[in-house]
């Protein structure tokens, strides 16, 4: 029997019932099919983050667990920008060399034409810039 967790499917009714489909298939074949429910208050990942998740290789031969990728989860973040996750974007842009360039684009092109606030989450990127260049 193999163990599978998919996300709870934010967003229109066929996504959800395309997750509900699959569920009836893996339980059709023995499968344990979970639903994760990524809590984030702030709700602030836009559609297309789901394209860029990363595989976490934890060793295990039937659970998989994607995480954010690096950009998208500093993003997830704009909103809070209180010291804590400041440390943290700090942390992260320092350990995997990211790039800012990347970051900004998609903030331009993915997050800022929908996101309440614009003006201030602006400011709050403009700050982080400063932690790309050190």
């Amino acid at each position: 029997m193999r163990l599978r967790y998919l996300p709870n499917p934010p967003g229109s009714r066929q996504r959800k019932r395309s997750a509900l489909l699959n569920a009836q298939k893996a339980n059709a074949v023995g499968q344990i099919l979970g639903h994760i429910h990524v809590h984030n208050p702030l709700g602030n990942l836009y559609e297309n983050y789901e394209d860029r998740l990363t595989l976490l290789e934890l060793g295990f031969q039937s659970l998989r667990l994607w995480v954010l990728e690096p950009h998208d989860l500093i993003l997830s973040k704009l909103a809070r920008n209180n010291p804590k996750v400041r440390d943290d974007v700090k942390f992260l842009v320092t350990k995997l060399s990211l790039s800012f360039e990347v970051l900004y684009r998609r903030w331009e092109s993915e997050m800022k034409p929908w996101i309440a606030n614009a003006d201030r989450h602006e400011t709050t990127i403009n700050l982080w810039k400063s932690y790309f260049q050190q």
